[in-house]
């Protein structure tokens, strides 16, 4: 996938966020997943060390989709 606007670096970002939603959540229907399941993934993600910017990149991803 390349998006046209952007840089190789945003894309391969995006990328990456993208995937660590889907790792998660996988083939949940977006309408089962609550804020609570939004919220703990998160967390686990600051548990693991993930940077402030990282953790809001992955939230704006979330929201997205």
């Amino acid at each position: 996938m390349h998006y046209k606007t952007i840089q190789h670096q945003t894309e391969h970002r995006y990328k990456s966020l993208v995937s660590h939603v889907t790792d998660v959540f996988g083939e949940e229907y977006i309408k089962k997943i609550t804020p609570n399941d939004i919220d703990l993934f998160l967390k686990r993600l600051a548990e693991q060390g993930y940077s402030l910017k990282s953790l809001k990149d992955q939230a704006n991803i979330v929201k997205m989709i």
